[in-house]
């Protein structure tokens, strides 16, 4: 009787197995597909590419897909972004469309109103938390050498495009790089994520997904950069009147010495360009061969100069009247200093803005943490245009345009929206387990996004959990758990972790669960089809088959 109930177990066992191996091919071979219904958009930010980089390496072939994908007709080659050009500057205003008139303005301020400092971790944290939690992961895939964990990351878009409705995504990797090493390994992760990218959208078979890649600055390089002594300089020459100094505002005690400390600080070397606001409706800047005054009025701002005209307008066909912002970057989206009348206007009716604005120009690069060969610290065109490039139904009205204010992107497409992104619940699932020695069934049910409860029972013991989404990204997940454990002898409380892996279609799961009998650990490999379907190991020998949806 023995041998025979052993020779029933082989045969369940056996059938599992060829069923299992079955399962494999089929869902291995399976294609990706997209859930129908309303248009998704998949929103990348790259960071720190100039339009004269993209350009060049365009033409020299070294972005093919980018060229495939978009074509001619969907890129905007010169999109500019609002001074100073900077990510905590740029993230928090983006899904608002907001202008120069709030948010950030660099790594740190003064708040007058409140009489206090905006500390950089403030600055982050605010940064941080206008990205969407999953994409929050990519700040790190932005360290050297960890790209290609962004570029997995890619491949899971899109069986999250089935879930959401606006994906945000970052790559962080071209700022960093070319930061820190310069401009062939700022090129080099500009390849790669167009070898990635080319990949992902062989993946997308849907053709009503947008596609929206931007840039949210250039950088400029130079082979003789250095870092110059900038606090030092604004400490010694403000004096007791400094408040705090954040590159590039400057923020003074007694603000009607503002005029007298400008002049003195445009004397130093380091220093480019010092402006401040000398009335509600003036800016005044100074450079070392002359002096240009802003003015606003109702229809626009007005430039003028005195000594050089370092920005060189006239000569691009400007007749010295008020212009809008938008005339501006018209008249000079290829001019060395593309609307800095404007743009430089509009950073001063910014209530977080200093009381001087400082800017100096490559090689020179102010101090910072990982800054060595180059930045984006200038009024230059390198610094401030970035392309824009779009694909997809709901962005064809943008097609074929040559240059964009950035921060105006999103405001001009109406369908897109980042309200209620988020899916309504988690998936529901329902397996078998069988292996030589037992049999179970698990059931998981989800009552609302980021949350699921899970049944799980056999001969021995009945558990029930319920899991909470810790942390996500593009690639993992980390559930923290709670529950009972029901067994003939005694009933245990539960508390656990589960970290999920994906790729694609394959999920790796590490889960350990405490009781007072100790821990309790398993790790499991799944595949899912685009059918529902899904076949799953755990150790340390069962094989589940089931069902998510």
């Amino acid at each position: 009787m023995i041998k025979q109930r052993h020779e029933i177990k082989d045969s369940i066992f056996n059938r599992i197995i060829t069923i299992f191996l079955f399962l494999i091919i089929f869902l291995l071979f399976s294609h990706p597909s997209l859930a129908a219904g309303e248009n998704k958009f998949l929103i990348i930010h790259l960071d720190g590419v100039s339009s004269q980089d993209f350009l060049q390496e365009l033409e020299a072939g070294n972005l093919p897909n980018l060229e495939r994908i978009f074509g001619k007709k969907g890129m905007i080659p010169y999109g500019l972004t609002l001074y100073p050009g900077a990510t905590e500057v740029v993230i928090p205003r983006m899904k608002d469309s907001l202008g120069s008139e709030e948010g950030p303005l660099s790594w740190g301020a003064y708040d007058q109103q409140e009489n206090r400092i905006i500390s950089p971790l403030e600055v982050f944290l605010e940064k941080f938390f206008h990205v969407d939690r999953r994409a929050r992961a990519n700040y790190l895939h932005g360290f050297p050498g960890l790209d290609f964990l962004a570029g997995l990351s890619m491949y899971n878009i899109p069986k999250l495009l089935d879930k959401y409705p606006v994906l945000e995504f970052y790559w962080f990797g071209t700022d960093t790089m070319g930061h820190i090493f310069g401009r062939k390994q700022h090129h080099e992760s500009l390849r790669r994520f167009d070898r990635y990218l080319g990949e992902l959208v062989q993946m997308l078979e849907d053709e009503n997904i947008n596609i929206i890649i931007y840039t949210d600055h250039g950088m400029t390089f130079k082979e003789d950069s250095q870092m110059v002594p900038l606090d030092r300089v604004v400490e010694e020459t403000a004096g007791d009147n400094l408040i705090a100094y954040f590159y590039p505002n400057v923020y003074l005690e007694d603000v009607t010495k503002k005029g007298t400390l400008a002049r003195k600080l445009n004397e130093n070397e380091y220093i480019d360009f010092v402006f401040y606001k000398k009335s509600p409706d003036e800016v005044v800047g100074l450079h070392q061969e002359g002096r240009v005054f802003f003015i606003r009025s109702e229809e626009g701002t007005k430039y003028s100069y005195e000594g050089k005209d370092v920005f060189k307008y006239f000569a691009y066909g400007y007749c010295g009247g008020f212009l809008t912002d938008e005339e501006w970057l018209s008249l000079t989206y290829k001019s060395r200093y593309p609307a800095v009348p404007c743009n430089v206007y509009n950073f001063f009716t910014n209530p977080l803005a200093g009381d001087l604005a400082i800017v100096v120009e490559p090689p020179k690069i102010p101090p910072g943490i990982y800054a060595r060969t180059a930045n984006h610290t200038s009024l230059l065109h390198t610094d401030m245009m970035g392309p824009i490039l779009l694909k997809g139904p709901d962005v064809e009205h943008l097609y074929e345009r040559e240059y964009m204010w950035l921060h105006a992107l999103f405001q001009e497409i109406p369908e897109l929206c980042f309200q209620d992104t988020t899916p309504k619940r988690e998936k529901h699932s329902l397996f078998f387990w069988g292996s030589p020695e037992d049999a179970g069934v698990e059931l998981g049910f989800s009552p609302s996004y980021r949350w699921r409860m899970l049944l799980e029972g056999n001969q021995k013991l009945l558990r029930g959990q319920i899991q909470y989404d810790l942390f996500s990204s593009f690639i993992s997940r980390l559930w923290i758990s709670g529950g009972l454990e029901k067994k003939p002898d005694n009933l245990n409380l539960l508390a656990g972790l589960e970290w999920e892996l994906t790729l694609n279609r394959i999920i790796v799961s590490c889960r350990g669960t405490v009781s007072r009998e100790g821990l309790d650990t398993s790790i499991s490999l799944g595949i899912h089809s685009d059918s529902h379907l899904a076949i799953k190991w755990r150790s340390p020998g069962a094989i589940g088959m089931g069902i998510r949806w």
